[in-house]
């Protein structure tokens, strides 16, 4: 999908009512937003897409409930003007609106692009295919061109990711990892939960 210049301008217009709506019912439900950066970030043992996958810079972003349980899970790439979204899960109603509106904001006006790895879409259910057209997402062609590109730093111990997530100490936490600021409660007409809510996250079209 193309990364809007302006989150506000992304999130505006009727095309935008459930994702608004949706946000909404999370932020009221207590749902908070956390992100941290991985400096040499390797896919899992269990990733069917290890080999496809290189090691690298990623941010972990998470969504905490009320008390502090972690109830969704994101893995953003972000390489200068093109961020991959490697996968996205969550455990909670409204977790992956909140979670998806949270990364949009963070790459306005920084990256024109952002991709996901999911199957093919041609292949998708047409609900699914409508779940990602409410968040902006499209299917183009991309034209590939190689340049070249310095390493990206490193750490001298490549991070893997766990579920529950292993996140920093408390007093780490203050230096390395925030939270994301609150969105602003939008006015719009209740609607009932977007499509999807109360299925599992793989039934929306989006990598888990």
């Amino acid at each position: 999908m193309p990364c809007p210049r302006d989150f506000a301008d992304y999130m505006r217009g009727r095309h935008r009512q459930a994702l608004r709506t949706n946000v909404g019912h999370a932020r009221r439900g207590g749902l908070v937003v956390h992100s941290y950066a991985v400096d040499n970030w390797f896919p899992g043992i269990a990733d069917d897409r290890r080999e496809a996958l290189s090691p690298g810079p990623i941010e972990r972003w998470l969504v905490t409930d009320a008390d502090g349980t972690y109830v969704g899970d994101s893995i953003l790439s972000v390489d200068r003007d093109v961020a991959l979204l490697h996968g996205l899960v969550s455990f909670a109603p409204n977790a992956r609106w909140l979670l998806h509106a949270a990364i949009i904001e963070r790459l306005c006006g920084d990256a024109k692009v952002l991709l996901t790895n999911s199957d093919d879409a041609y292949l998708l259910a047409p609900g699914n295919q409508h779940f990602q057209r409410l968040l902006g997402f499209r299917i183009s062609r991309l034209e590939i061109a190689e340049t070249p590109n310095p390493a990206p730093p490193s750490s001298p111990h490549p991070a893997g990711l766990r579920w529950p997530p292993e996140v920093p100490s408390p007093a780490a936490s203050r230096a390395a990892m925030h939270s994301h600021r609150s969105f602003r409660p939008c006015r719009s007409s209740r609607l009932p939960d977007g499509p999807c809510e109360g299925q599992p996250d793989d039934a929306c079209g989006l990598p888990k």
